[in-house]
């Protein structure tokens, strides 16, 4: 066995056999170094480590390995003593759609005494789906798995042979084919095998038979309650409803009306979800009377359908449908609204409000904002000075809000008080709408925010700005209207001087969250007014870390040379917040010997997240000074450190040093960079990378690295991507 610690003297060894480049070092192609290593994982098949034989098996099948020597050893090792590498054969055929191996996996189905081996073979034989192996499945359903094969340890319940049943089902309505017919009635209608009957009846209805079909049917207009469940569950594999968009068969058409008013939900659920997938619009305008269901799942299922739809034609019964008093059914009905998204939909929703409970209240509000037409100012008002409203209730309600031109400017007046919420959702949402109609107005608003925090949360009525006095009267008349929690309560609650004459706050009020929250919306909204930047440079000059850090992140997204001796103090902040915003705005502007001179020097810094950013901006420099933070990244003691720098790791930039720090993070110890390390060997295509692992796996001496080297090799020359080879 290979000790870990002398891993680093291995790999200077290897590296000293390695001095010039492999002829071939493309690893994404069919030459040298693929074949190699085809060749050699091959090999341990022949060996004495079980692991390493049921490793190399599964490498094979990542790889693709479909040549004629490969194929024939994969056979062979379904055959062989160890059932774990059988059961690993199996899993590789399975995946490599190897037909040469179905009749070797039907023997394994039918007589292996190891009930796992028998399960992955038939997995395997439905992956294939051979027409040839349909009767050896047939065979299979008829015998029942193969009970006598079993062997239960410690009396356990679970037999193989019901999984093996299971999945023979699965794989015959694969196949398909009229020959499974018989075997598949036989599940069905066999009263013993109730917990198989869900499978057969899937795959009764995917055959393309009309006998099939009818078998179907029939269950589905029977007087078994859970046959008819099952049937209904089904009805989504009949061929003339997957195909979508036809109309369906007189036989079926006839029995939906009985469906859709069956005592059992699940079959209304399954017919409902039966004919969305059927598309046509025929079927769809029934549903809509399911919508007053008491059942909550059915309800749920037809608003599923219909929201697919969105078909305006519905919107008139939709509307009908809100003089129901049950909430849940409004609810369900005002959702279906919002996705329609019909103009004439705003005055019935913006009815509800008064009176409505929470979710009600809410579903409305988002309804509103979705349809996004005026029409709904007086309600959403009322809703804003609401101070039981819920916070997300008064966010949709801003969002949903149409400033008026003159005439009524209620709801400018409303977004404008909102825009200097503590909140965030409640500024965010404020701004972002008025920022539709008024952009100027909101940076400016937001850029007075950001200069003199708190102090703005109440801000003054726009000159000609005139509230509807019922809307004053119902505010100030409220015991509930409290400014401290009403948006517009504050508004009306302001005195019109309450800005003359403001000055830079004291030390305690001077981070706002206001100031913070106005800092974030400037990136959001103003990247186009030449305003913004001295604002977020005056705002990352100050006391205030909470506010530097947030006036720094938003720089990032312009770029104004100003920001640079801001970024460079950034950099040497004490507080890590700092720091690490310094780090991600360094990325946007060119690098200067400043800015790589401060970044440089927090990759010895004591916070893990700035280290890690620190490797990737100066990566993002590129040239030498990105060789040296990889290089100083790579030996890093901390995961994330590595990490970062795998990520940054490119063809350009992997020497031999780089190299060498990437192959011994693949085998430290706690094994918890391998994915990483094999992403970054896949993307920079190494292959003298590819020729060291092939070494370690040559030497006996260091059987205890063959293992994550077998697993690396796969990993860096699998076709195409795959989850495993993706850095997490």
């Amino acid at each position: 066995m290979c000790d870990p610690s002398r891993l680093c003297r291995w790999l200077a060894m290897i590296a000293a056999l390695d001095n010039d480049p492999p002829a071939n070092t493309d690893p994404f192609g069919e030459g040298a170094d693929r074949v190699a290593v085809v060749a050699a994982l091959r090999a341990k098949l022949d060996g004495d480590v079980p692991d390493l034989r049921s490793c190399s098996l599964a490498a094979l099948a990542r790889l693709g390995a479909l040549d004629l020597a490969t194929r024939t050893r994969l056979v062979v090792a379904l055959d062989d003593a160890d059932p774990d590498i059988r059961g690993h054969a199996a899993m590789a055929a399975g995946t490599l759609v190897l037909d040469d191996a179905v009749e070797a996996l039907v023997a394994r189905m039918k007589g292996d005494p190891d009930g796992e081996v028998r399960i992955h073979a038939t997995v395997a034989l439905g992956a294939i789906a051979a027409p040839r192996s349909l009767p050896a499945l047939v065979d299979c359903l008829s015998h029942e798995g193969y009970p006598a094969l079993d062997n239960p340890v410690d009396d356990d319940e679970f037999m193989a042979s019901w999984e093996v049943e299971a999945q023979a089902l699965k794989a015959l309505g694969k196949i398909g084919g009229m020959r499974a017919l018989p075997a598949l009635l036989a599940v069905v209608e066999d009263p013993e095998l109730d917990d198989l009957q869900e499978l057969a009846i899937q795959a009764l209805a995917r055959l393309d038979g009309e006998a099939a079909r009818q078998a179907v049917l029939t269950r589905l207009g029977g007087e078994d309650a859970r046959a008819r469940r099952r049937a209904a569950r089904a009805l989504v594999q009949l061929p003339e409803i997957a195909a979508g968009g036809g109309r369906l068969a007189p036989d079926l058409a006839a029995l939906i009306p009985q469906l859709l008013d069956d005592h059992d939900p699940l079959v209304r659920i399954g017919v409902i979800r039966a004919l969305g997938a059927c598309g046509n619009r025929d079927y769809i305008v029934p549903l809509v009377g399911l919508l007053v269901s008491r059942d909550t799942e059915v309800r749920e299922a037809v608003v599923a359908v219909l929201m697919q739809r969105g078909d305006a034609a519905l919107e008139p019964r939709l509307l009908e449908l809100l003089a129901f008093r049950d909430e849940q059914v409004r609810q369900a009905v005002v959702r279906v609204l919002a996705r329609i998204g019909g103009s004439t939909s705003v005055v019935p929703l913006a009815a509800l409000l008064d009176g409505a409970g929470g979710e009600l209240q809410r579903d409305v509000v988002r309804a509103l904002s979705a349809i996004g037409e005026p029409g709904a100012e007086r309600e959403l008002l009322a809703c804003l000075a609401d101070s039981d409203a819920d916070i997300y209730v008064r966010a949709e309600a801003l969002t949903a809000l149409h400033p008026g031109d003159g005439e009524d400017n209620a709801a400018r007046s409303a977004l404008f008080a909102a825009i200097g919420d503590s909140d965030e959702r409640i500024c965010h949402a404020a701004a972002t709408t008025l920022a539709n109609f008024d952009s100027a107005a909101v940076i400016t608003r937001l850029i007075e925010v950001l200069a003199v925090g708190g102090q703005t949360q109440e801000a003054p009525v726009p000159e000609g700005t005139v509230l509807p006095p019922e809307i004053v009267d119902w505010v100030r008349d409220s015991a509930a209207a409290d400014p401290a929690t009403s948006t517009l309560a504050a508004m009306l609650a302001a005195e019109p001087e309450g800005l003359a004459g403001a000055s830079e706050p004291d030390a305690e009020d001077g981070e706002a969250p206001a100031r913070v929250v106005a800092a974030k919306l400037l990136g959001l909204l103003g990247t186009a007014d030449s305003r913004v930047p001295p604002a977020l440079i005056a705002a990352a000059g100050t006391g205030f870390p909470d506010l530097r850090a947030q006036a720094l992140a938003t720089l990032a997204g312009f770029e104004d040379v100003g920001a640079v001796a801001a970024v460079v103090a950034g950099l040497a902040a004490d507080q890590p917040a700092i720091r690490l915003a310094a780090l991600a705005t360094a990325e946007t502007y060119a690098a200067t010997a400043e800015t790589v001179a401060g970044a440089s020097a927090l990759l010895d810094d004591s916070d893990v997240d700035i280290r890690s950013r620190a490797v990737r901006f100066l990566v993002h420099c590129g040239g030498e000074v990105a060789d040296k933070a990889l290089l100083h990244g790579l030996n890093d003691a901390e995961t994330d450190v590595c990490r970062e720098a795998l990520r940054g790791l490119t063809a350009e930039c992997f020497g031999d040093p780089q190299r060498d720090a990437t192959l011994a993070l693949l085998f430290r110890p706690d094994a918890s960079l391998v994915r990483d390390v094999i992403a970054a060997l896949r993307r920079v295509a190494d292959g003298r990378s590819v020729v060291r692992l092939m070494h370690i796996l040559s030497q006996s001496e260091c059987i205890a690295l063959h293992g994550i080297c077998i697993d690396s090799l796969a990993g860096i020359l699998a076709p195409g991507v795959d989850g495993t080879s993706e850095v997490a």
